[in-house]
């Protein structure tokens, strides 16, 4: 899916050939700054539970700080972006990229901490498996984050300290990528348009 010059593709692990995305769309949230956070939705056809897969992230130009982080930016501070990886409502994975960074970058493992060039490794994304309580749902939310995998990118102002140890200053989520899985056969509750039961917050773009 693609937003603006940001792009999230998911693999399986070891295939050249990206996930099939269905039904894309793009709504706004609230967040809770009160800021207005896209959300890029679509369906993907779920891959065996526990397969490894992967993230492709990738920029078309170079990222550009928004006028927002920028009125919040010390002299001693320096914008990067961040990565975070959200499955079934829980993050697995947060990271750092620098400016200069160069796109895309591919996501297959959960570092422990840290930037992403740093040597610290973890264990490999897995396809998280398929819930059928999905099915049952009679109402659809694009913030829902049950039977989701979630990629968020965000802008970050961070400086160093005498230790050498990065601190986090004012952070602007950019835009939240949501795949919604369901294997062959099964369709979950669609979308509908408009959205009588959405919150007031939560409304489609076109």
């Amino acid at each position: 899916m693609r937003y603006e010059y940001w792009d999230v593709i998911l693999f399986p692990a070891e295939s050249h050939i990206p996930i099939q995305e269905f039904r894309t769309a793009c709504y706004v949230s609230q967040a809770q700054d009160g800021r207005r956070l896209p959300i890029l939705t679509c369906f993907v056809r779920s891959l065996s539970p526990l397969s490894p897969f992967r993230i492709s992230v990738h920029s078309w130009t170079k990222p550009t700080p928004s006028s927002y982080v920028e009125s919040k930016r010390k002299p001693e501070q320096r914008v990067v972006y961040t990565i975070r990886v959200i499955i079934d409502g829980f993050r697995i994975l947060h990271n750092y990229f620098e400016k200069n960074t160069s796109w895309p970058q591919q996501i297959r493992t959960k570092p422990t901490f840290g930037f992403l060039d740093s040597a610290i490794r973890g264990s490999s994304l897995l396809f998280p498996a398929f819930n059928p309580s999905v099915l049952s749902q009679s109402s659809w939310d694009a913030q829902e984050s049950n039977g989701r995998i979630k990629v968020i990118v965000a802008e970050e102002l961070i400086s160093e300290s005498t230790s050498g140890i990065a601190k986090s200053g004012a952070t602007n989520d950019l835009i939240c990528f949501s795949f919604q899985h369901a294997p062959k056969g099964m369709a979950p509750p669609s979308p509908p348009s408009p959205f009588p039961h959405q919150p007031s917050t939560n409304t489609p773009t076109h």
